[in-house]
């Protein structure tokens, strides 16, 4: 019947489809608009280790109780989510989105995982197909779904702990997670952390393989990954590190006498820490109406000064705190990471605020969240506004109006994109800089264009790689333009580096040293281009660092004072001397020339507000900004992006192009290059370069299971025989050491590989 329901989408007793409309599809892998169809979706909510152990500990009774006090939770939570999660789209393509009557869920639970340890998780597999008002059947909007899942998920874990306090007197602490020190957890405040140290294999083995993962990409990249990557790295940790299920694995006698058995090695008795674990509670449970703004904001600004510690700058205490500088530091925690965000995270920001508060009831709990998330409104930007109007006769029919999230009435055809859309003041603020900035200009080009073109010419003439066309014209543009931000735009491979050489080249010949410094988002990027354009370099956020905080500068003056002092020793003055060499060689890369020019590299994927920054320090020195990149490049790693993209969009006058390709000797195969980057479509909507790639013979395809990737081996093989130039890539490191182990392997039976190990040497990483 399940299966029937969450599978099929049929009625489990009738077998009639409950969505005729609907059908179960597979997506088209050619095409970017086609996606499989989505029959269920799984919303896991697990319990703290400690729960779990407390749990596989317990006498039958206490887990019975254990597990009332879960299911409460879990359907206090799986309401809110109903609540504000359980809508639809109504209307052609999904104009209108509508209050649907309620989710049909299979719920699971489980007590352990994979490698038999205790972990008390509950699947809630929702349908997604759920009944309008009217009775007709229809998908559920994923998109109001998703944005709810991040309050659900921290409501969930609060309502948990405030009824195991309030039923059964369990006390809990906060963390520092064994897993990740770096972020902090909730435990019951009995149970000690070198048991759960010694019963969580299995997410160590996932930290170490995310670890492992992280330290990969940003030796690819030259950079920490974004969220969104990060969480493709944890779902793939968590793949690979996925054992099969065993009877052992999911045994609960099996699963507690290994916890006993730990529990002992570590000098612990069972019995008196179960006993422990009850009746030590001694917190008072508040209401809402016994805490007016002040009582509220003290709780918010302390909860809010210990969560960003790292972050803030200035040391203040909750006491001292104003209300303006709460705003604005609930505004960064909000905010940060993300260009824009929904009324439900604002929401859930200030609900995980009010995690050390034990209410006396879940409606407190959300009444609070909500105050705080009113109060803290006016830091935030909608960027969603309301397009339709309501008749008053129509102001309370639900066909056709919602109450949304801030108490306001609006129409159906508002939330055609799901809930509210916001951004922080801040990042609009800097967004209107940037652009302020894109549209000034100065009163004189940087180089007079009859002077750069001579000298252009004459790189050209003895340069090893002349310029190109297009090439030549972005330099000569990008000189003698007036405007205070310009950009040089193309895809890798266009020469971008090239052309920043030739505009060396003539601005070392117009001006002295020291008028060119170049900035970049990752150290990687910025080596590279100190490298390749022999200028000083360093990433943005050490110029900007160094401009607000001086302590390089600051390093300098206090290395001088030594060597000034006749009280100072040889030994002292050897240090300071030692360190004023290297600073003041810091300080020439960190600081921007006055009257100069700044290339900011990989510019599209520096966050507006570094970007903000770093152009307004450029701008108050008279120097000008050249922005370089792929415009159709990755997104920011921080909050706000396309100030690349938004040179773009403002015309010809503040971009030039770069658009021939040189790492191709094959025309055909750049062109198909940039269809694929530029993405472009055919008139069937599917990719134009697969197309093209499928016509060339590239594109490949067997149901047999690891015969794609053994062909591709035996083709790589072959290629290499026959003298070529062959590279065979591979998602991970494991495959990777796996065909290199058959590589040598089938090249020593080819005896172009010596046998005898003695007498190969193995290079490793930089030796």
């Amino acid at each position: 019947e399940l299966y029937s329901l969450i599978e099929k989408m049929e009625n489990p007793v009738t077998g009639q489809k409950l969505a005729p409309h609907i059908s179960v599809k597979l997506a088209d892998p050619r095409n970017p608009r086609s996606h499989s169809t989505v029959t269920s979706i799984d919303a896991t909510f697990a319990a703290p280790k400690s729960f779990s152990l407390y749990w596989i500990l317990a006498d039958e009774p206490t887990r019975n109780e254990l597990d009332h006090i879960w299911n409460k939770a879990l359907e206090e939570a799986i309401h809110q989510l109903e609540e504000k999660g359980c809508y639809g789209r109504v209307g052609h393509g999904g104009t209108a989105n509508v209050k649907l009557t309620g989710f049909a869920i299979a719920a699971y639970d489980h007590y352990t995982n994979r490698n038999g340890e205790p972990h008390y998780h509950t699947h809630a597999v929702i349908s997604n197909i759920a009944l309008r008002e009217d009775g007709k059947a229809v998908a559920l909007d994923g998109q109001t779904l998703l944005a709810v899942k991040e309050s659900i998920n921290v409501y969930h874990s609060q309502i948990l702990r405030d009824m195991l306090r309030r039923d059964m007197g369990i006390e809990w602490e906060q963390r520092h997670s064994i897993i990740n020190p770096k972020t902090k957890v909730w435990e019951m405040k009995q149970i000690p952390d070198e048991l759960i140290r010694a019963t969580s294999s299995r997410s160590f083995a996932i930290e170490q393989k995310l670890n492992r993962l992280t330290q990969e990409f940003i030796a690819a990249n030259g950079r920490e990954p974004t969220r969104r990557e990060l969480s493709r790295l944890e779902k793939k940790a968590w793949a690979t590190t996925r054992r099969h299920k065993t009877e052992d694995t999911m045994d609960l006698g099996t699963s507690r006498a290994h916890v006993e058995r730990v529990a002992t090695n570590l000098g612990l008795d069972t019995q008196e820490l179960v006993m422990s674990v009850r009746a030590t509670s001694q917190s008072v449970s508040v209401t809402f109406d016994q805490l007016d703004k002040n009582h509220i904001f003290a709780i918010a600004k302390k909860a809010l000064i210990d969560t960003m510690a790292d972050e803030i700058t200035v040391n203040i205490s909750a006491e001292k705190m104003t209300d303006e500088q709460f705003l604005e530091l609930f505004e960064q925690y909000a905010g940060a990471h993300k260009t824009t965000f929904t009324y439900e995270h604002m929401y859930t920001s200030a609900l995980s605020l009010l995690d050390n508060v034990p209410f006396a009831s879940e409606t407190d709990r959300e009444q609070t969240a909500q105050f705080i998330t009113q109060q803290t409104a006016q830091q935030f930007t909608p960027i969603t506004s309301k397009r339709y109007s309501i008749p008053a006769e129509l102001l309370h029919d639900t066909r056709y109006t919602h109450i949304n999230d801030m108490g306001e009435v609006t129409s159906v055809l508002d939330r055609k994109k799901g809930t509210r859309i916001f951004a922080t003041n801040s990042l609009v603020q800097a967004e209107n800089n940037l652009t302020t900035l894109m549209d000034s200009k100065l009163a004189t080009a940087f180089i007079d264009k009859n002077i750069a073109a001579r000298l252009l010419d004459e790189y050209n003439t003895h340069a090893i790689h002349p310029l190109s066309s297009d090439q030549y014209a972005a330099a000569l543009r990008a000189l003698s333009t007036e405007q205070r931000i310009f950009s040089i735009i193309g895809a890798a491979g266009t020469g971008k580096t090239t052309t920043l050489k030739a505009m060396k080249y003539v601005i070392d010949h117009v001006y002295s040293d020291g008028y060119l410094i170049g900035a970049a988002p990752s150290t990687r990027a910025a080596e590279e281009m100190q490298e390749s354009l022999q200028v000083n370099c360093a990433t943005i956020a050490a110029i900007i660092t160094e401009a607000e905080h001086h302590a390089v500068e600051n390093r300098i003056i206090r290395a001088q004072q030594i060597l000034s002092s006749s009280s100072s020793s040889v030994e002292e003055k050897k240090s300071a001397r030692a360190i004023l060499i290297s600073s003041m060689s810091m300080l020439k890369q960190y600081t921007i020339p006055s009257n100069g020019i700044m290339i900011v590299d990989e510019a599209g994927m520096a966050s507006t507000r570094d970007l903000d920054k770093l152009c307004q320090i450029a701008a108050d020195k008279n120097t000008r900004i050249l922005f370089t990149g792929d415009h159709m490049q990755l997104a920011a790693v921080g909050e706000g992006s396309g100030a690349l993209y938004e040179t773009y969009l403002k015309g010809s006058t503040h971009y030039a192009q770069l658009n021939t390709l040189f790492r191709f000797q094959d025309n055909h195969e750049a062109d198909v290059t940039l269809m694929l980057r530029d993405q472009q479509l055919t008139k069937q909507g599917t990719y134009q370069a697969i197309n093209e790639y499928r016509a060339m013979g590239r594109i490949h395809q067997s149901r047999i299971d690891g015969a794609m990737a053994d062909q591709a081996y035996q083709d790589t093989l072959k290629d290499v025989a026959e003298g070529l130039d062959a590279i065979l890539m591979t998602n991970d490191n494991e495959t990777m050491s796996m065909l290199n182990e058959r590589f040598t392997r089938d090249l020593m039976s080819q005896g172009k590989v010596e046998t005898d190990s003695s007498k190969r040497v193995k290079f490793f990483h930089r030796l």
